[in-house]
């Protein structure tokens, strides 16, 4: 009988509808919080793989966001929760995060190989070219062969 109650108030709790997480007033836009999203995503992979970047550039990455969208950290957080309380919703804006990210890596990966073989051709070309020095070198040392009279 004990078991059967406790299935019945879990039963209960568990059909009961989570009230609603109420809009805010000061709710980042759709369109706005995917650039921030994926401006915070940005951030947090150049800080754990190249933080001299954001240093030679002056950013705090702390703040970078907050003061290029104009928000706080308590707007943003209200934000996220409300957007969170949306799956559907935060699925979709993830799907377009994740879209421009890899987007942008493919970019990153293409100047990465083009300049990695900008490198290996202009390793190629010097070895040539010393092998044409060393070449022209070695004919100077080699003597003719005199002149028979």
């Amino acid at each position: 009988m004990r078991k059967l109650f406790v299935f019945i108030v879990l039963l209960s709790f568990s059909c009961k509808k989570p009230d609603a997480i109420k809009k805010p007033e000061n709710l980042i836009e759709k369109e706005k919080m995917i650039q921030v999203l994926y401006d915070l995503h940005m951030l947090s992979a150049t800080k754990s793989s190249a933080k001299e970047v954001l240093a030679d550039h002056n950013i705090d990455s702390e703040n970078y966001v907050f003061t290029k969208y104009s928000i706080d950290s308590t707007q943003l957080a209200r934000s996220i929760t409300f957007y969170a309380s949306k799956p559907a919703q935060m699925l979709k804006m993830y799907e377009e995060v994740n879209g421009r990210l890899a987007a942008q890596k493919e970019l990153f990966e293409k100047e990465r190989d083009a300049r990695n073989e900008e490198k290996k051709n202009e390793a190629k070309n010097l070895k040539m070219r010393d092998s044409i020095i060393k070449l022209t070198q070695d004919k100077k040392k080699i003597p003719s062969p005199a002149r028979s009279q």
